[in-house]
């Protein structure tokens, strides 16, 4: 059966997405590959229809819970065999017993650090793995702020399983990322084919503004919530910040909003995570950690409270909007405070790096043992793993460290351009991902289109639902709660 008909009976749709057929052929050629697909390009579909009616299983690493979660719920609502997701919040009974019946299931979700204890690899070892998939494969790279020090023992795992074919999946990849997967996931004689898609997302409209004060934030927030359709999310740097715009949100609009952290309980973010995506919630309130593999096809807004601190994850984000395919808005707004707090992001950088450094002459000369590191930050502690598992001598060790130090000053830098950016958002984001845009969509960004408010195509956009209205008990019309400037501004814009 080809992948057309297999695509149809499976799913129903005719037509593929970019990149999804050519990483299909590759595996079907006996290809490992590596597929950097934008976010909503279809990802996931590429491991499961490739086990579609095939014999084995399918090993997905996953770096977050939630997103295993969300997946194993994908599979039974299309009907696609029964899936678990492996990982820590079984108890210790409950996980053994899923070991004893993982031959029940066709997907199997596993996090990197379960998938690297030794009972789980010896089960793997003797099953018919058709597929390892390494699923947000960035997370490989040092160079990244998502990097799992997990994952690049991910090459020994592939050796001890008898090197199953591979599929690794990202949405954002640098040239130096690139690199990093194939060296810490591949062997050297193991070229894996590279199918890349442009990262640009045409049905998303940039949205930049520069506020003149810190105070005007509220206000700024209050006003694109009463006026964008929903639902939509909120990133937010800070925690207790993030709780008290949550709280404000719901004092002045009629809006459903909830807050996502990862102080929530895992219990917790599951419920708010299942109901944003059922549609209950009109905005979530959210850190990075409501990232990664979010599947909710019709999110119309992103908006950026805090600016991230690098380009990447400043596009992960913004993907979240529009999966649909229909147009969304991404909006970012800055200030003065906003580009000092970056500036300082780059100081503690610039701390961490020296430290590193410090610490890499007593980890070489085994002076520093694993008792002595719980005293650091995660991130020291990930990295000194990194570098003793995958370097031999101090000095390739400190050469590394510098360039990683330079590397993480230039994302803050990269950051801080596009605050001061004056030309096309669109083209600059693109650039960074080493493509040029191909074709201005009718709302690129609101340099190249300044009067967005004017064109037909935002006024359509403008029709959409300002609030989830088939809520239980919502009121006719959400936001009565609003200050009377921005009624008068709902009225007379």
């Amino acid at each position: 059966m080809g992948w057309q008909k297999k695509l149809s009976e499976m799913t129903g749709y005719n037509h593929f997405k970019p990149g999804q057929i050519e990483s299909l052929e590759a595996l079907e050629n006996g290809r490992n590959a590596l597929a950097i697909l934008p976010t909503g390009g279809g990802k996931s579909l590429i491991y499961q229809l490739n086990q579609y009616q095939a014999p084995g299983i399918t090993v997905i690493v996953s770096p977050l819970i939630s997103l295993m979660q969300d997946q194993v719920g994908q599979l039974q609502m299309m009907g696609l065999g029964q899936g678990i997701a492996l990982n820590s919040t079984y108890e210790k009974k409950q996980q053994a017993y899923i070991l004893r019946h993982l031959d029940q299931y066709k997907f199997v979700f596993i996090s990197p650090e379960m998938l690297l204890k030794n009972q789980v690899l010896e089960k793997l070892k003797t099953m018919d793995i058709h597929l390892l998939v390494i699923d947000e494969a960035h997370c490989i790279s040092q160079w990244g702020f998502d990097f799992r020090p997990e994952y690049t023992e991910l090459k020994a795992v592939r050796q001890f399983l008898g090197h199953p074919q591979t599929l690794a999946l990202s949405a954002t990849a640098s040239s130096d990322t690139l690199d990093d997967i194939q060296e810490y996931l591949f062997e050297h004689d193991e070229q894996a084919m590279l199918i890349k898609e442009s990262v640009d997302r045409p049905n998303i409209f940039y949205i930049f503004e520069e506020l003149e004060s810190h105070m005007d934030r509220r206000n700024f927030l209050l006003q694109w919530l009463a006026e964008l359709p929903k639902p939509g999310i909120v990133y937010v740097h800070h925690k207790s910040e993030l709780e008290e715009l949550t709280k404000f949100v719901k004092a002045n609009t009629d809006f459903q909003v909830a807050s996502y952290h990862g102080d929530r309980t895992l219990a917790d973010r599951h419920i708010i995570q299942n109901q944003f995506i059922n549609g209950l919630l009109d905005v979530v309130f959210a850190t990075s950690a409501f990232g990664m593999g979010i599947n909710h096809p019709n999110i119309r807004f992103v908006l950026h409270y805090h600016l991230p601190k690098n380009i990447a994850d400043f596009v992960q984000e913004i993907g979240r909007a529009g999966r649909d395919q229909e147009q969304a808005v991404a909006v970012v707004c800055y200030d003065q405070s906003e580009r000092a707090r970056l500036q300082q992001i780059r100081r503690v950088y610039e701390d961490e790096a020296d430290l590193l450094e410090r610490l890499l002459v007593p980890l070489f000369e085994g002076k520093l043992t694993v008792d002595m590191l719980d005293q650091y930050s995660d991130t020291i502690i990930a990295m000194l793993k990194f570098y003793k598992h995958h370097f031999h001598t101090l000095a390739d060790a400190r050469l590394h460290a510098q360039k990683l130090r330079q590397t993480k000053m230039q994302q803050i830098f990269q950051m801080l351009d596009l605050t001061n950016h004056e030309g096309c958002y669109r083209k600059l984001l693109l650039g960074h991902a080493d493509e040029t845009l191909k074709e201005q969509p009718d709302l690129c960004c609101t340099h190249c289109h300044p009067e967005f408010r004017t064109k037909t195509s935002w006024q359509e956009f403008m029709k959409l639902p300002k609030a989830l209205e088939g809520l239980p008990g919502r009121a006719s019309e959400v936001g009565n709660k609003l200050s009377w400037r921005l009624r008068l501004e709902e009225l007379f814009s």
